[in-house]
């Protein structure tokens, strides 16, 4: 495994990759996996998968090219979740929403048939694919998903980011279908969660406060 603890910038991030080279060469391929997964502090002291820090550093096509190989490979179905969770986030950064729904699709199949399923991982699916949906303004379908990320996410405190994630991207799309006077009942409420909440990164913050005020 590699010996690289805090991922900075790219150069680091390459670093760490290298591990995932020397499994690949002796084809262990779980443990290749693991160099992926494994987490690691960042600039944020927050903690990451080596798969989201190089999509956080930009490095999207890497992430393409070291999953899919190695996805075919893999028998563990909590690494396939999480490897096609990956690959999924990366697919629709990029805008190839049929690849990153076709991920999400295959996340949600194996998690399906694991015995202790852990509920967090699947309301971030459903997450996942309400934004593809509405990035293809299939608005249904992404208020559908949404919808069950909001409702999910009021059972347990732990989850509040995601209820502030999906109430904003809901206020975005009812914008376009309901009642104005509902709508900015609900941005001012999304707006006043934003801030008080602690549990939302900055990429959180600035994105889901532009949905909320994007049609003020």
């Amino acid at each position: 495994m590699s010996t690289v603890n805090t991922i900075i910038d790219v150069n680091d991030a390459r670093f760490a990759l290298e591990a995932y080279y020397h499994y690949v060469a002796i084809q262990d391929y779980e443990q290749a996996c693991d160099v992926i997964l494994t987490e690691r502090s960042n600039r944020n002291y927050r903690s990451l998968t080596l798969g989201s820090s190089l999509y956080q550093l930009g490095l999207l096509q890497k992430v393409v090219d070291v999953i899919n190989p190695i996805i075919p490979k893999i028998q563990d179905d909590n690494r396939l979740i999480h490897l096609y969770h990956i690959l999924g986030y990366t697919y629709r950064i990029i805008g190839s929403l049929g690849l990153a729904l076709q991920c999400f699709d295959k996340s949600i199949e194996v998690f399906n048939r694991v015995a202790v399923k852990q509920e967090y991982i699947e309301m971030r699916t459903w997450f996942n694919i309400g934004l593809c949906k509405m990035e293809l303004w299939e608005v249904e379908a992404a208020k559908f998903y949404l919808t069950k990320v909001y409702e999910f996410s009021l059972t347990n405190i732990n989850y509040h980011n995601y209820t502030v994630y999906s109430q904003s991207c809901l206020i975005y799309l009812n914008s376009y279908t309901d009642c104005k006077t509902d709508v900015l009942f609900m941005a001012d409420k999304a707006i006043n969660s934003l801030t008080l909440s602690t549990s939302i990164n900055s990429w959180g913050a600035g994105h889901n406060a532009r949905q909320s005020c994007i049609f003020l």
